[in-house]
């Protein structure tokens, strides 16, 4: 039976993508509850306010113990590997993140980079993020419509440079079930069995909890769900599909289901 691990996108969330805000407590107070019930890993927001966004990520540090707690570094700021990490390294299981965009159309509107720019990006993130922590996550945005070989390539380098987990995103909700399958079959051949495989799945045609679980039966080891709001898998309904059918897929995860009511 494998272990598929559950990490919870709500904290990190922004306000647009999640339908609602959080206040400082009420984030603290979450994560407490995300720990308790058992999800693999809790992921805040990037440090966008130095003072603020430092002292949440050093507040969730000391309130979770269980769960792993991942915060992302911004790509074009090799600096922001410090100060992240500063906030982040008195977490019992701390976790960097690298998200870069992987399709044409995000990596000219968002990067301004030509693909190798962006490759040779990820490549050096990936190894400033290796240097201070142990468990490195790159996070390839809008992987759904990357070309294929660009995408092998941007694994590659990120998995070269020490990243410990890739996470694969279908940014654009572009992807039917039987199709996210496929390419999650692909790119699973592709990865090292040493490297976690995670997915997240837009929620924009309302298939994505098929979605997931399509991914976990295509050798995904890791899914991003939301506790709240609707822009993703569903942490309530995803628990309790692998809860009750997990066991058909040889998959199973660590969360209380009995505990979500």
């Amino acid at each position: 039976m494998r272990n598929i691990w559950i990490s919870d996108i709500t904290i990190g969330q922004s306000g647009t993508a999640g339908g609602f805000t959080l206040s400082f407590r009420e984030k603290l107070e979450l994560a407490k509850l995300l720990d308790k019930l058992g999800v693999s890993a809790i992921e805040a927001g990037r440090i966008e306010n130095r003072k603020m966004d430092s002292l949440l990520i050093k507040s969730l540090a000391s309130a979770v113990t269980g769960s792993t707690l991942a915060v992302p570094v911004t790509l074009s700021e090799p600096e922001s590997v410090e100060l992240t990490w500063n906030a982040l390294s008195e977490a019992k299981h701390p976790r960097l993140q690298v998200v870069a965009p992987v399709s044409t159309v995000q990596m000219e509107y968002l990067c301004h980079k030509k693909p190798a720019a962006v490759v040779q990006m990820i490549r050096d993130m990936v190894s400033l993020c290796k240097a201070k922590c142990a468990e490195v996550e790159f996070v390839a945005e809008d992987a759904s419509r990357s070309e294929p070989e660009f995408l092998k390539q941007a694994i590659a380098a990120a998995v070269e440079a020490g990243a410990t987990v890739v996470t694969v995103c279908d940014t654009a909700g572009t992807m039917l079930p039987e199709e996210f399958y496929d390419a999650v079959s692909a790119i699973r051949a592709a990865v090292p069995e040493t490297v976690r495989l995670g997915v997240r799945c837009s929620n924009s045609l309302y298939m994505a909890d098929s979605c997931a679980m399509s991914a976990i039966r295509a050798g995904a080891d890791e899914v991003k769900v939301a506790a709240c709001g609707e822009s993703t898998a569903s942490l309530d309904k995803l628990t309790r599909i692998l809860s009750a059918k997990g066991e058909k897929f040889g998959a199973f995860c660590g969360v209380h289901a009995t505990e979500l009511q």
